[in-house]
């Protein structure tokens, strides 16, 4: 009997402009409640695709890795759509909490570029 072996799903890489959020409690696109110190992203609206409800979003909920400038990964949570974030779409935006985990280094730059991954 011959098996066969499905590779893994790696989640595509990408390197995009972020900016930071001040931390306030939201509801963004996707409905779910955001508390200040929480580590949330919202991804532009390109990468989001929102169907016509986006909270039904299947990328919603789940967490994507962030890392900046060869620092420690950082798991957010994708909570909303940055429909006003720019670069055609695909700049994010992190919460408050989020930019001060990524470092004083990004606390300082004006729309720094983070890479990050969504998990499947």
């Amino acid at each position: 009997m011959t098996s066969i072996l499905t590779p893994p799903i790696v989640a595509a890489t990408k390197t995009v402009p972020a900016f930071r959020q001040e931390d306030h409690v939201m509801v963004g696109s996707c409905n779910i409640r955001c508390e200040p110190g929480s580590l949330w992203i919202s991804l532009g609206s390109a990468e989001m695709q929102n169907p016509p409800n986006p909270n039904s979003n299947p990328k919603c909920g789940k967490l994507a890795t962030v890392t900046f400038d060869g620092g420690p990964p950082l798991n957010l949570t994708i909570t909303d759509t940055c429909d006003d974030c720019g670069h055609n779409g695909y700049a994010v935006a992190v919460s408050g909490a989020a930019a001060k985990a990524l470092g004083p280094k990004f606390m300082a730059l004006d729309r720094p570029d983070i890479t990050y991954s969504i998990n499947s």
